[in-house]
Formats: structure tokens, C-alpha cells, sequence
């Protein structure tokens, strides 16, 4: 599925910006601008720095330079992909998601009826779980099971833990009852048919039930806990259209708030360490899901905090679970945290026996998850050429593994200090030829890396590049970016000023100035820019929240409208002036020096012509 220009543009305009960040921090009318503090968490300011523009449903912090349209605070303060964040804008204000084509039977669970008809039965039976749960007496089974493990009813709601009860049909039945697919709630993994081929029967019995929820709030999966003997333990949810484990944490949407306040994210192991921290006071925790901590995970949880801690069981496997997630960590360029605790402790058993408090100290005094790593590796260690070798041969995948070349430096550092070797000696021996075959860390092959949310615009328009962004579902979603990072700065001025004023858009068209640029990614935004003024030319001042979009990041945007702000028509008139006559002389310039290199080898009086125009009109330019 792919969304229109058109589509995602009603998505945005769709959305109040004042009152979306009035939620997040209180604002202040202050002329044609809303003020306050500024929300993010990596930004801690005690004097307004954070202006809201209403009429152009833009953002801007003076602070830290954040900046952009509805579209980037939701992907920027609550962790959103783009896609997420289209369709979450989407749904609320009621627009309807645009259809997929279908090709054949085999391929319907992509085509968007669908999807909301698995939503709706995810939804559905998430409902009935928790109605259950809560129609129950507080002295069954299960009621004095989750009081006994400390769980609050209020944290029950907050959860929307459920009960699936030990009979064969009951979800069946209500599914039934509601007309709603049975092989599709089979492809949920919430039924299975039976063998005779008659009817289906339920997957969850007997269980406490943990409803999995996406960023854009749907219930895509569950988590079943016995409350019996049966095995396994928990019972997950298979991937599904809706449901990738490796791309789902459990408890951020609750944690999310918790984790922009704190600045930072506690990762566990499962559903019931999440809660049990939580019912702490302790609510920026998520969890993986039965699976390795992802890249993709990582990706999500450091848009949202600058600092991230790995909490895992204190046994065998949880050491397994903490060294495979070093590895991600460094690949994506991470300096993550490690807490590990007593052995056969969890999280849960850990605060029954030492308490919140003493856990949030712990947490506060967390390691480096690489250097705590490497002083396991240090155990018997003497500084000889063979326990040398030996301990880098572990280190050597991990170090190589690194994205981040300051963070690579401080690590070998450390490295050089601890095994009492020369840093040249340690950068020798990751260059040498790859001999990694008693790594412990080896087994845990390096993950391809994901296609980038938006690429550099560094070809011509007509091999615009495609940046790929994940929905979160089974289908992916085409949106092209501009990277205006390393823009040529007079052409940013000129779009720019062509964003401030209607007029000084008029004037750069009628001067041709769109011909003057040569920058593929200003080119692009030009082009989205003119299509959209000249299709709704009555709705200008929209126009800098819609250019927004289509940009990786629209800080140096706003920060070229910010330094060309001028006083007046007349001021305003005159810097359009001045850019436009340097984006010609500069062109004027190129088709000189063109030429006069062609003249020292030819003596072609009509390239002389041609060179002697050129001449002309640079004087012309200097003359207006």
C-alpha cells in the first residue's frame, strides 16, 4: 500500500498541532504564536523556548532546534514511524484508510478490509478477556493469584488484563455471535480447526491473558499465562498481518509517557516484569516478546529515550538474552546499559526481595553494557600474549560491529587500558584477517541492516531514490524524503523566503528562479512546493507544514526562515531580490569558466559569441 500525496495531506491538516502538544506542555497565546516549554525529554529548559505557529501548524524549539509539522512531533516525541503516524492522524479523524489491491485469494490479508476485520477481531477478543477477568469473584483462582503476585485492579485496567476461561469455545462462540471470520481469528492464532474439519475450538484456556497493543493503540497480539499445569508457560501470539514479534515491545504504549519524562527505557524480558515494575511506580519498562531484542527494537526505543537499560533475568539465559542484545546495541550505535541481577532472580522477584527503592538505585548505577561485558571476559585474566588474544578474539565481532566511530574510539580505549596493550595494536589486530571462531558472541550473526527511512537525494530527479517505512503490518509504504542537510545554503534561502510569503513566491516564479536550482533534494521540495500552491493557491499558509513532510529533517529549513526573517514588504521584496540575482550570476558564472576553458583551445567565432553574451548579461545583473 502506498499513500497519495493527497492522502497524506489530509491526514495532516487534518490534525489541531496547538492542541496535540497542549497535551505534552502548557502553552501560551503570545501574538500570532503559541509558547511554552519545550516537551521533549532531552530537553530540560526552565525559560519558554518553544513557539507553535497555529496558522502554519508548524513547531520550533529555539532551543534545541527541533522543529517540523504535526507528522514530525508525533514521530519525534512519541517514537512514530511515518507510516504509524499517518495512519494513527488517519484514524482519528475518521478518514479512511486507502485500499490495497488485491491480486488473488491467497493475497486478501493485504488488502485492507482485512486488516480492520483482524483488528476487529483482535479487538474484540481483547474485550472479552477482560470481561471475563473482571466478572469474576475477587476470591476465584485467579483473582487471589494476581493479588498474591501484587497486582492492583487498577493496574489490571491499565493493562486490560483478561482471562480466558478453560472451556473449548467460549471465544469461539462470542466470535461466532458477532459474525466475525473464524479463519481469520485462526490466522490471529486466537482458534484452530479442528482435525475432523468440522468447527474450530479456542487456542487460549485457562490462562491470564495479556492483551499486545501497536503504537497507533490497536491490539495486534496476546500473551496467555497458565494458571495450571499445562505447558508451555506462556503462549504468544504467531506472526500474523498484524503481529511481528520483532517489531512489537510490549507495555510502550503505557511506558511511552514514562520514558519521555525519564529521558530513559528499562528493557526486560517479559510481560510480567513490565507490570511488576510498574505497579512500582517504575513505568518506563517494555519488554520482548519471546523473541531477541531486534534492530528494529533498538530503532524504536532510541527515538523516544537517550538512554536505554537492558534488565534481564540473572541466569544463564538472561546472560545469553544480554550478550546477543550488546551486539544490536552496537550495531546500531547504542551505548546501552546493562543491569544484571542475583542469579534465578527476575525483575518481579528481585523487588519482593530488596524493594523499589533499592532497585531504583541499581538501575541509577547501571554499567556499560560493553564494559560490563568485557569484565566477564577479564575473569583469570593475566597480561600475556595468550589471554591477550584470547580476549580479543571475543571483543573482535563486537568492536567491528560498531556504527558509531566516536563510540568505537572510547571503546577501544578501554580495551587498550584493561588488557595492557597499544591502541594500534588493538586497531591491528581488528583489521587483520577474521579469525572469530571462539567468539562467544560469533552464533549471533550480524542482522542486514533496514533500508533507511529516507535516503540523500544525491541523484537527479529523475533517479529520485525511495525511502522505505515500515508500517508496522504486512505492507510497506513508499514516501520520499528530501535530505537537506548538506543543501547548498542559497538555495534553501530561496525556498525559504518562497514559504515566509505568498508574494515572494510569486516573484521567484515569475523571475524563472526554479531554473536556477541545482540541488536534487531542493529541486524535489520545489516541485512538491509549486504542484501544491498552484492545486490550492488559497491555502498558503499551510504550505511549510506540508513541505515538512517530504523532508528528513526540517531543522535546517526552519532555521534559514528564522536567519531571513526581515521587517518589512519592501526588506522582504529585496532579500528575494538579492537571491535571485545571485542564483543567476552564479549560473552565469559556471557557463564562463565553461567557456573560457573551451576558447584556450578553439577559435570558434560562435562560441565567442556565446562567451561575449554571458558577458553582457553578467553586466546586466550587476547594473539592476
Amino acid at each position: 500500500m502506498r499513500f497519495s500525496d493527497d492522502f497524506i495531506e489530509r491526514a495532516r491538516s487534518s490534525a489541531d498541532l496547538v492542541d496535540i502538544i497542549s497535551k505534552t506542555t502548557q502553552l501560551k497565546k503570545s501574538g500570532a504564536e503559541w509558547t511554552g516549554l519545550c516537551p521533549f525529554p532531552d530537553h530540560k529548559e526552565k525559560t519558554p523556548s518553544f513557539r507553535v505557529n497555529e496558522v502554519k501548524q508548524a513547531f520550533y524549539c529555539f532551543g534545541c532546534g527541533k522543529s517540523g509539522n504535526v507528522f514530525s512531533f508525533y514521530q519525534k516525541y512519541y517514537g512514530l514511524g511515518f507510516v504509524e503516524t499517518v495512519e494513527l492522524l488517519a484514524k482519528k479523524a475518521g478518514i479512511e484508510l486507502p485500499k490495497a489491491t488485491s491480486r488473488s485469494i491467497e493475497n486478501r490479508s493485504e488488502n485492507q478490509d482485512s486488516i480492520n476485520s483482524l483488528k476487529e477481531i483482535n479487538r474484540v477478543a481483547a474485550t472479552w478477556f477482560h470481561n471475563n477477568l473482571m466478572a469474576l469473584p475477587k476470591t476465584s483462582f485467579i483473582w487471589k493469584y494476581l493479588q498474591g503476585r501484587g497486582i492492583s485492579e487498577e493496574t489490571i485496567t491499565a493493562f486490560q488484563l483478561g482471562y480466558a476461561p478453560e472451556g473449548w469455545d467460549g471465544l469461539t462462540n462470542e466470535l461466532t455471535k458477532r459474525r466475525l471470520s473464524l479463519n481469520f481469528a485462526s490466522q490471529l492464532g486466537l482458534v484452530r480447526a479442528r482435525k475432523s474439519g468440522s468447527g474450530y475450538f479456542d487456542m487460549f484456556r485457562h490462562r491470564l491473558m495479556f492483551p499486545i497493543t501497536s503504537p497507533t493503540q490497536d491490539v495486534v497480539g496476546f500473551g496467555g499465562r497458565t494458571l495450571g499445569d499445562d505447558k508451555p508457560k506462556y503462549i504468544n501470539s504467531p506472526e500474523s498481518p498484524l503481529f511481528h514479534k520483532g517489531q512489537i515491545l510490549y507495555g510502550l504504549h503505557e511506558a511511552a509517557k514514562h520514558i519521555r519524562v525519564s529521558g530513559s527505557a528499562i528493557v526486560v524480558e517479559g510481560y510480567m516484569d513490565t507490570i511488576a515494575l510498574a505497579k512500582e511506580g517504575i513505568g518506563n519498562v517494555v519488554a520482548v516478546l519471546g523473541t531477541a531484542l531486534s534492530g528494529h527494537h533498538v530503532k524504536t526505543l532510541k527515538r523516544q529515550a537517550s538512554q536505554i537499560i537492558v534488565l534481564f533475568d540473572g541466569d544463564q539465559a538472561g546472560q545469553r538474552a544480554s550478550d546477543h542484545a550488546l551486539q544490536i546495541f552496537l550495531q546500531e550505535g547504542v551505548p546501552a546499559k546493562s543491569l544484571t541481577l542475583p542469579d534465578k532472580l527476575d525483575p518481579d522477584d528481585y523487588v519482593k526481595a530488596f524493594g523499589a527503592d533499592t532497585l531504583r538505585q541499581q538501575i541509577t548505577g547501571a554499567s556499560d553494557l560493553f564494559i560490563e561485558f568485557l569484565s566477564r571476559q577479564m575473569t583469570g585474566f593475566h597480561p600475556v600474549p595468550a589471554d591477550q588474544i584470547r580476549v580479543m578474539k571475543t571483543l573482535k565481532p563486537l568492536l567491528a560491529s560498531i556504527s558509531d566511530g566516536a563510540l568505537l574510539s572510547l571503546y577501544i580505549d578501554e580495551v587498550t587500558g584493561r588488557l595492557n596493550v597499544t591502541r594500534s595494536w588493538v586497531e591491528g589486530f581488528l583489521k587483520s584477517p577474521a579469525n572469530d571462531s571462539h567468539s562467544t558472541v560469533n552464533k549471533y550473526a550480524k542482522e542486514p541492516r533496514d533500508h533507511r527511512v529516507s535516503e540523500t537525494l544525491s541523484q537527479s530527479l529523475t533517479e529520485k531514490p525511495v525511502g522505505w517505512v515500515e508500517s508496522g503490518m504486512s505492507d510497506t509504504s513508499q514516501v520520499l524524503k528530501a535530505d537537506i542537510s548538506k543543501s547548498k545554503k542559497l538555495e534553501l534561502m530561496a525556498l525559504a523566503l518562497c514559504v515566509s510569503s505568498q508574494d515572494l513566491l510569486e516573484q521567484f516564479l515569475q523571475s524563472d528562479g526554479v531554473n536556477e536550482i541545482v540541488d536534487p533534494a531542493i529541486s524535489f521540495l520545489f516541485e512538491k512546493l509549486i504542484t501544491r500552491y498552484r492545486h490550492a493557491p488559497t491555502q498558503f499558509d499551510s504550505l511549510e507544514a506540508y513541505l515538512t513532510t517530504y523532508v528528513v529533517e526540517a531543522e535546517p529549513l526552519f532555521r534559514m526562515l528564522r536567519m531571513n526573517r526581515y521587517e518589512s514588504v519592501e526588506a522582504g521584496n529585496q532579500l528575494m531580490a538579492d537571491c535571485i540575482s545571485r542564483l543567476k550570476e552564479r549560473r552565469l558564472k559556471v557557463q564562463s569558466d565553461r567557456m573560457t576553458r573551451e576558447l584556450r583551445s578553439s577559435s570558434d567565432p560562435l562560441q565567442l559569441e556565446q562567451f561575449m553574451n554571458i558577458q553582457r548579461a553578467k553586466q546586466r545583473l550587476k547594473d539592476s
